[in-house]
């Protein structure tokens, strides 16, 4: 249905009103759903879905010259998104609302929802066809009758909604016949103004001359009902109440016979509006400012052609879009296209060089660029060819790796720590499902965080930072533990920026020549090692061009051993003729790029960075101290339950990283037991490993009641007391011992 400006204000009025940090959850939740809605039923023209970027004098593009606001079809998308992130933060608050947390996260979205209204009151200036009255039975006049109907209705009889029905309906009728005149004054007042008196829209029209028409005594005449509903409209407009809409025949009878018979539907209108409010555009997704930004962006490591590009939305699945596809590599325009891939994301797609009609680059924001090659489909029908490509494309973009962005992948596993802290603060040990699902939701989130660390070595001591972050983390929530789990760990920029798909058809490898300097050997080979031709004794000077007319015997791709990685190759597209070779990235093959970056997670604390420990000089404590400190967690859950032996055994078991839950000396390995990673004690503060042994416990099969006490034991018992008591113990043992010594035979 479309929006209701009238309902909008008072919406945005009862928001200003409110004060944010009084407001309670539900209210909120409530007001930012019916905005939510709102702003879904805003139907905009659609953004053109071809641009020419604006250009400089030199043809180059400029940025500049673009409109800098956002169009409005790009704020009614950012707004629907705004709200349902406004909605998914308060579904996941839970802590209660009295808590100071729930107060703090509540005011913060009020606040924030109370500057959104105003972007949704802009956006809905531009709403096609949007009503700017109440409709009876919305109108003040109608709900007092509507609540008068239902109470004589349920006085007649009771709660029995079929047979309640009929009865509304028909005290409705006639109160719209006896209160017509009220409702056109409240809504509709006589004014001798022609600016502030308004003109109908298509729809509004439609809707006023339904509900007269539902409240006819008779609908069995055609003829008479729609002169009834032309007088009423034009007695309306003539009284100044409103002016009728600019449409052919609107005010005849014939018009609404006709409307009458299409149950007050216009059908392309309807379509139309439907059309309008339905998914959201790619345009609407990455607007042509983002666009440009990516393309920029990625131009540290794949530079953009910025003379006069033309952006293209591929939108419409038409032959028109089919063909700016094949033409993509292969025309003398520059061409960006937009396109969705598999997965429904935006994607970019360019050529990659004019010296190639066969290489095209995509890719996506905050994503490091692909090169893959993409055939022009030769024999091909077009939409078959056009279908093949965009598949090429999108299985490209569905591999694009992100791009290196150590701050924000900081914020996300700080993000993720929180979300694992509250979740054990909120859930255990009573509630361990619903703990388990927040932790499988944190735990898919490291995956995906993770292919934004880069392997070791790279990056610089930002992402060290974050890889001893991602290694913690995984320590704490247990995700180490399962050893057969594995992370995707990210690579630099330029490693991998050739599509896996297309394996180089050679290799190149130069040879230097024991006592002649000036010479080399040409070898060329498979990827794998096959040797295909051998050229001896080459002068330098001449071993590139020899080289490359050597590879193009075997094919159009080539490649060089890449001395800044250890893997891989620099690939190259050789011409025709094989005089030229064109760089075409860096190529990794499948097995190579797993083997790069996948990583076991119990193997991320024996990580090296440069040969040295991964966390050297970066602990809260070193191994002694985490070692005593290991030791001190069986005195703290077990409290003064265990006798000096018993204290000890389970203490050396701690310090080789198994804690006994339950302790029996005669059946020591017939004890409960969960592992204790020396990587949490070593990297992680006393309240997050209380917080860790308090999930270890809620998952250990012990008893509730034992578990329930040693919970709470985790949680609040003293460290130092713990260490004290673990210090006399292994001091009562010694002294145990040495007298033993003392008292041996000879």
């Amino acid at each position: 249905m479309p929006i209701n400006k009238r309902t909008l204000n008072e919406l945005v009025s009862q928001v200003n009103m409110t004060d944010p940090q009084t407001i309670d959850r539900r209210t909120l939740a409530r007001q930012i759903s019916t905005a939510l809605f709102m702003a879904q039923e805003t139907a905009i023209p659609f953004d053109s879905f071809t641009v020419k970027v604006p250009t400089s004098s030199d043809g180059r593009s400029d940025m500049s010259l673009l409109d800098p606001a956002p169009t409005p079809r790009h704020r009614r998308h950012q707004l629907i998104q705004q709200y349902q992130r406004m909605q998914g933060a308060l579904n996941d608050l839970v802590e209660p609302e009295s808590s100071l947390t729930s107060k703090v996260v509540v005011t913060n979205i009020a606040r924030a929802f109370q500057n959104s209204v105003k972007v949704l009151k802009e956006v809905s200036e531009h709403d096609q066809e949007s009503v700017a009255f109440l409709p009876f039975t919305q109108s003040a006049i109608g709900r007092k009758n509507l609540a008068r109907a239902i109470a004589l209705a349920k006085q007649q009889v009771g709660m029995r909604p079929m047979e309640a029905r009929p009865i509304i309906d028909a005290e409705m009728t006639l109160a719209y016949q006896e209160d017509l005149q009220k409702y056109l004054d409240e809504q509709f007042p006589v004014t001798g103004n022609d600016v502030a008196r308004p003109r109908l829209n298509e729809r509004e029209t439609l809707i006023l001359a339904r509900e007269f028409y539902e409240a006819l005594d008779d609908h069995g005449d055609l003829e008479k009902a729609a002169q009834r509903i032309n007088a009423f409209l034009v007695a309306s407009a003539r009284d100044m109440r409103f002016d009728l809409p600019l449409i052919e025949g609107v005010a005849t009878p014939e018009y609404w016979q006709q409307r009458i018979v299409e149950g007050f539907e216009n059908a392309p209108l309807r379509e139309s509006f439907n059309e309008l409010i339905g998914a959201p555009t790619l345009r609407d997704r990455l607007p042509v400012e983002a666009v440009l930004r990516t393309l920029i962006d990625a131009g540290k490591s794949t530079e953009f052609n910025n003379i006069e590009p033309t952006i293209h939305y591929l939108d419409t699945d038409s032959q028109l879009d089919y063909e700016r596809l094949m033409k993509l590599g292969n025309t003398e325009d520059n061409l960006v296209l937009v396109f969705q891939d598999e997965r429904g994301r935006p994607a970019i797609a360019t050529e990659h060089s004019a010296a190639s009609d066969n290489l095209i680059r995509v890719f996506r924001p905050e994503h490091n660029p692909m090169i893959v090659s993409s055939p022009r489909g030769t024999g091909q029908e077009l939409e078959e060819a056009a279908q093949n490509r965009l598949a090429i494309l999108s299985d490209a973009s569905d591999n694009l790796p992100p791009s290196f962005n150590p701050e924000k992948t900081a914020e996300k596993l700080s993000k993720l720590e929180t979300r694992w802290r509250n979740a054990v603060k909120a859930h255990l040990p009573d509630d361990t499902v619903t703990f388990g699902d927040q932790l499988a939701s944190i735990q898919t989130g490291i995956r995906e965080v993770a292919k934004e660390v880069l392997v070791p070595g790279f990056g610089g001591d930002a992402n060290k930072a974050n890889l001893q972050k991602l290694t913690k983390l995984c320590a704490l929530t247990g995700y180490s533990e399962l050893r057969s789990t594995k992370l995707t760990l990210g690579l630099p920029a330029f490693v991998g920026s050739r599509s896996s798909a297309d394996r180089p058809d050679s290799e190149i490898v130069f040879t230097e020549r024991p006592g002649e300097p000036e010479k080399c050997d040409i070898r060329i080979r498979r990827p794998e090692g096959e040797t295909l031709k051998v050229i001896a004794a080459v002068q330098k000077s001449e071993a590139n061009p020899k080289a490359i007319k050597a590879a193009v015997e075997f094919g159009k791709t080539t490649s060089l051993a890449n001395r800044a990685f250890p893997v891989g190759m620099v690939s190259y597209e050789i011409d025709d003729l094989g005089t030229k070779a064109l760089s075409a990235g860096h190529w990794l093959s499948e097995d190579a790029r797993a083997r790069c970056t996948e990583i076991h997670t119990s193997a991320l604390p024996f990580l090296k960075w440069k040969g040295e420990p991964l966390f050297k000089d970066n602990s809260y404590r070193d191994a002694d101290e985490a070692s005593r400190l290991m030791a001190s967690t069986v005195a703290l859950l077990h409290g003064q339950t265990l006798d000096d032996q018993e204290a000890t055994v389970a203490g050396d078991h701690a310090m080789s990283e198994t804690l006994m839950l339950t302790i029996d000396l005669d059946d020591q390995f017939g004890s409960k037991r969960c592992s204790l990673p020396t990587t949490i004690y070593e990297q992680s503060t006393l309240e997050d490993i209380r917080r860790h042994l308090i999930q270890k416990i809620s998952y250990s099969g012990l008893d509730e009641n034992t578990k329930k006490v040693m919970c709470d034991r985790a949680a609040e018992a003293s460290w130092e007391a713990a260490e004290y008591r673990m210090a006399d113990a292994y001091e009562e043992l010694e002294r145990q011992e040495r007298e033993m010594e003392r008292m041996a035979p000879g």
